[in-house]
């Protein structure tokens, strides 16, 4: 049976790992005041407190001695819990290990997915940073916009696979600005088609509206990325991206802009039509622009549109218009002139609408174009160019479409269909090109496949941490060796849920870091709490990399990636 996995199950993946990481909550902890509504976990099981066992009061005391709350065990000393399910992914860490050299130090192996790697690695890891939610993103493959290079643009029919085509990243000021590609093609007069044309012109507009630049390219704004993110989560090859859920009311910033574009985009009626494709010529088939309509007829600040008469004057008088459609570009309103009577040079007009216009409207007569669907209050025209049409004109986005089939440009004088049925060869052959499902902006994680997830951890000079050892003293120690043999490392790892040794026991890892096994203070008497238990954790992802030496006035800024 033949299936696929759509990019949008990617996302939801991406995005379920992400909030498992923004749901993590604190380990249960004998003796501690909880409120109702605190949440912990204990035993990878998760627990939210309801109040006082009692009832009398929101809060209570759990235990000091002990296992704490379990599936079956919801009274902790005058807390009382409720069971919210276990907990998967609840604490994150990245790892660095392996001081000893490869067989190539120059050319590291490729990792392997087996347990006894991951147990390798674990023995081998020199220590350990908590990976929080605010060092997370979604991400998307960067595309620098170059000139000179072809981008996809947006179908709705495009399999999601080509996305990364499709959109690209410019700098500006300081920040940088995400776009999506709208069109990518352009009528070429000498060759009597529409072809597909390089980039030439950067995008550089930040509006709600689609931009159009002078070699023919349309661009769609999707978002900025700030000053503070670019720093912290902008790579060589990937970007950050995400979908904002609620006004961020931070004004003049990118999250604001991006939440403007995002209520631009969103409209109580999804479908519209925001670009319409002219077809290139068929081999045998139809001809690109098609051929012998009308010149366009434009007067500006002297035509009075009232209802659905208008007098036109200074016309060519051998020219009937009828079938044609009359647009005023002030309010983008569009009738079919049914008839057209000439006196002179002055023409009467009649449409099937009624205009609301008044005097000194701007008006232009073009072919209009006509398409089939599911949809409705879709309008759009043509510009002629030597009884070609060169571009398509929306005056009216419409609403509904999700079904919608190619068009072509109507009108009386060259009908998109000949009598038997066959396709006119000189009419011009059009595709609708359907938005997302809320419009462009409302959603750059899905539009522009954002279905990867980067963690983005510094380790700084020697990373000390300061906590509680064995017998209940304070001690500072440094977490991250910048000496010796100890401080060069050769693989990255992020490791799930590891364990922290207690005294006499072990607890669900949740400091802020730990050492590994190779550490060289691991195992010191009365110092346990620093240490991780050896060989605990899910290993996620292992990156084996050249060696890198650690310095007491050095930073180490690592990115992982992850592609679901």
């Amino acid at each position: 049976m033949a299936a696929i996995i759509t990019n949008k199950l990617r996302i939801f993946n991406a995005m379920e790992f992400l909030q498992s990481i923004n749901r993590s909550a604190p380990n249960w902890k004998p003796n501690n005041t909880y409120a109702e509504g605190d949440v912990v976990v204990n035993n990878q099981n998760s627990f939210i407190a309801l109040g006082n066992i009692s009832g009398s009061s929101t809060s209570g005391v759990s235990a000091g001695d002990g296992d704490g709350p379990a599936p079956d065990t919801l009274q902790d000393g005058t807390v009382q819990w409720a069971h919210q399910g276990q907990s998967v992914y609840n604490m994150l860490y990245m790892a660095i290990g392996k001081q000893t050299p490869w067989l190539n130090d120059s050319n590291p192996p490729t990792p392997e997915d087996s347990i006894g790697y991951s147990y390798r690695f674990k023995y081998d890891t020199i220590a350990l940073k908590k990976v929080n939610y605010s060092d997370m993103t979604l991400a998307i493959p960067r595309i620098n916009w170059t000139s000179g290079r072809v981008y996809t643009m947006y179908e709705h029919d495009n399999p999601e696979e080509i996305i990364p085509n499709g959109y690209v990243i410019v700098a500006s000021g300081n920040q940088f600005n995400v776009y999506k590609c709208i069109n990518n093609q352009k009528y070429d007069a000498a060759a009597q088609t529409v072809t597909t044309v390089a980039s030439t012109v950067q995008p550089s507009t930040t509006g709600t509206e689609i931009e159009e630049t002078v070699d023919g390219y349309k661009w769609k704004f999707m978002y900025a990325i700030d000053l503070q993110d670019s720093l912290k989560f902008l790579t060589k090859d990937y970007i950050p991206v995400k979908n904002l859920l609620e006004d961020p009311v931070a004004p003049g910033t990118a999250a604001q802009v991006q939440w403007d574009i995002k209520q631009a985009a969103s409209q109580p009626n999804p479908g519209q039509i925001e670009h319409v494709k002219i077809m290139p010529n068929e081999e045998g088939g139809a001809i690109g622009g098609g051929l012998g309509y009308h010149p366009n007829i434009q007067q500006t600040a002297s035509v009075t549109l009232t209802g659905n008469q208008v007098t036109i004057a200074g016309v060519d008088g051998a020219t009937d218009y009828t079938g044609y459609d009359l647009v005023d570009l002030g309010n983008q309103e569009q009738f079919r002139i049914t008839n057209w009577s000439l006196s002179g040079t002055t023409a009467t007009a009649n449409v099937n609408g009624s205009f609301t216009g008044g005097a000194g409207r701007d008006i232009l007569i073009a072919p209009g174009v006509n398409i089939s669907g599911n949809g409705s209050s879709f309008s759009a025209y043509g510009l002629v160019v030597d009884q070609r049409i060169e571009k398509i004109v929306i005056t009216s986005t419409g609403a509904n479409w999700s079904a919608v089939d190619n068009a072509t440009v109507d009108v009386n004088n060259v009908p998109a269909y000949n009598f038997d049925g066959t396709l006119n060869v000189n009419a011009c052959k059009v595709k609708p090109i359907v938005s997302p499902e809320n419009g462009h902006g409302f959603n750059p994680v899905e539009e522009l496949g954002g279905y990867y997830v980067m963690t983005a951890i510094k380790l700084e000079y020697d990373e000390q941490s300061t906590r509680e050892n064995s017998l209940g003293s304070l001690e500072t120690k440094i977490m991250f060796p910048v000496e010796n043999s100890e401080a060069q490392f050769r693989q990255i790892a992020i490791v799930a849920d590891p364990d922290a040794q207690t005294q006499g026991g072990s607890t669900p890892a949740n400091e802020e870091s730990y050492r590994g096994p190779q550490h060289p203070d691991f195992g010191s008497a009365d110092e346990e709490t620093f240490d991780i238990v050896t060989g605990t954790g899910k290993v996620l992802y292992i990156e084996n990399r050249q060696p890198v030496s650690r310095a007491i006035d050095q930073i180490e800024d690592i990115k992982v990636v992850f592609e679901f």
